[in-house]
């Protein structure tokens, strides 16, 4: 974002536009240090705001484990939320236990957790996905289809928070804020009292364990690849599911999601088949013609769906204001440097592609490539959203989301 000389803030990158459209709304400025600005929000419906008692920047292994052990040990009473950089979880505490969690996470639904420790099959968590409605929730539906009892659903709710809890505590890398929550915040739909140093105890065996992992396996977005060596050896029957998925094309958060199972399990199995030599970390793509052709050639495919579906519901000229909006977007971020000398409508060049990224010099020049692919398919579906109709818009959302799936480093 960048903040004008008259006070104005704009929004500069398809992720800062989305962010602040998401929070669209009147806030007032918090004070705070130099070099950091803190916005809190204001609803206008008479209510006391929430009070961030702290803020800051994910460093280290220990930064949340840390946070979450003094939080507890202090009984403070508040939502302490944990941003990667691609998940949200929130956890919130009461006097030195855990009351409830949210996450957005695929493998932390309630549904994926049921799943993934065997107490419903997948087709039933399809039937009870299916069978939902709004304002019933997961739980009731699976109870009320028979697949569950009261005392099962409890016991998972608990597995379910231990899981978003322990991914907290890995999250390497984002951000964290604590909030102390005004006594009229509407209390969470499902609460429950873990002990939080019982859960820390439990999980400090898996942080250390993740930081061994990291040595040789950097993040959940390696794409291992089986060896030669694994033909000839036999695996126990517990690494066979992940050794079926380790092809080369899929990181180790794609099998998670095939597999629902989280990123430390997934990487743990992973490690183990990378010590028996079964499998290698496949290494960052070279910049070659081929990867930029096949990145490029699934984003012409997608700009120009959305080019088509905005031209058949607002005509030529809506397409085209679609088209200026994002190419003016562009040429002022920094994606112009791969894209900036191209048309965006479904037709951009991978030779003139391929030549700005061998003049950028960049250090991952493909991972790069793909990143900006991703941010000006974000930008182009935030552009094309208002003029299309609720449903339009809502499929081409989902076929955008499938294509960016299979784009793949």
């Amino acid at each position: 974002m960048v903040v004008r000389a008259d006070g104005s803030i704009v929004a500069a990158g398809a992720r800062a536009t989305e962010v602040l459209s998401e929070r669209a709304g009147r806030y007032r400025l918090v004070e705070g240090p130099p070099g950091l600005l803190l916005l809190e929000r204001i609803d206008g419906d008479g209510s006391e705001p929430s009070r961030v008692l702290a803020s800051g920047e994910i460093v280290a292994k220990s930064t949340v484990l840390d946070m979450v052990s003094f939080i507890g040990s202090n009984g403070w009473r508040g939502e302490l939320i944990v941003l990667d950089g691609t998940y949200v979880r929130r956890l919130t505490m009461d006097q030195g236990a855990l009351k409830a969690v949210f996450s957005d996470a695929p493998s932390e639904r309630l549904g994926e957790v049921m799943v993934s420790l065997g107490v419903i099959t997948p087709d039933q968590l399809a039937r009870v996905v299916l069978g939902g409605s709004t304002g019933r929730r997961f739980g009731e539906i699976a109870i009320e289809q028979g697949f569950i009892d009261q005392k099962q659903l409890f016991e998972m709710l608990q597995a379910q928070a231990q899981r978003t809890f322990l991914a907290a505590l890995l999250v390497q890398s984002g951000h964290y804020t604590f909030t102390l929550q005004s006594e009229d915040t509407d209390a969470p739909m499902t609460t429950m009292h873990l002990p939080v140093q019982g859960l820390l105890l439990s999980s400090v065996q898996r942080i250390d364990e993740m930081a061994y992992f990291r040595e040789r396996i950097p993040s959940g977005d390696v794409r291992p690849v089986m060896t030669e060596n694994a033909t000839r050896t036999t695996l126990r029957e517990s690494l066979r599911p992940i050794a079926m998925l380790v092809d080369g094309s899929r990181s180790i958060l794609d099998i998670g999601r095939e597999l629902r199972l989280d990123e430390f399990e997934v990487t743990k199995q992973v490690m183990q088949l990378l010590q028996l030599g079964c499998v290698e970390v496949k290494e960052q793509p070279t910049l070659t013609r081929e990867n930029v052709e096949r990145i490029v050639k699934q984003l012409n495919e997608i700009l120009g769906e959305v080019r088509d579906t905005v031209e058949r519901h607002g005509g030529p000229k809506g397409a085209k204001q679609v088209l200026w909006t994002l190419q003016t977007w562009v040429m002022q971020s920094e994606i112009s440097s791969f894209f900036g000398n191209t048309t965006l409508d479904g037709d951009i060049s991978v030779d003139s592609t391929l030549r700005q990224l061998q003049g950028a010099r960049l250090e991952k020049p493909v991972e790069e490539l793909h990143r900006a692919a991703h941010e000006l398919v974000s930008f182009a579906m935030f552009c094309a959203s208002p003029t299309l109709p609720r449903e339009a818009e809502r499929a081409l959302s989902k076929w955008v989301n499938q294509r960016l799936s299979r784009m793949r480093l």
